[in-house]
């Protein structure tokens, strides 16, 4: 049985990988800390960063100036709710250029009681 479910917990892994390298949307996962943790390749083929770049910096440095805070209160409201939220910021690329990204953000970590 244990070995059915280490088999099981495999294959809804290599899916989950699969699902996020193939999507055509911008994928990622960060956490609390400012940090990318997980990224597709479609950011580096949309802002032209490597992802050792974007895991080496704070998110927040490549958000266009005036657009960090309302992306600071997003990630509170995020903080405080479970429910997704919408918003649209722009983002620094490797050429000096910004394009705006909208956010589709879910908090996907259980909380400790």
């Amino acid at each position: 049985m244990m070995q059915q479910t280490k088999s099981e917990y495999q294959q809804a892994e290599e899916q989950y990988s699969r699902f996020f390298s193939l999507s055509i949307d911008l994928l990622c996962i960060a956490n609390f800390d400012g940090y990318f943790k997980h990224l597709n390749p479609v950011w580096t083929k949309t802002l032209g960063w490597s992802q050792q770049e974007l895991f080496a910096k704070p998110f927040l440095k490549f958000i266009h100036p005036e657009d960090q805070e309302s992306t600071i209160i997003a990630a509170q409201k995020l903080v405080n709710s479970e429910d997704a939220i919408c918003f649209e910021n722009r983002y620094l690329c490797s050429d000096g250029s910004y394009k705006w990204l909208r956010y589709y953000l879910r908090y996907c970590c259980q909380r400790n009681s």
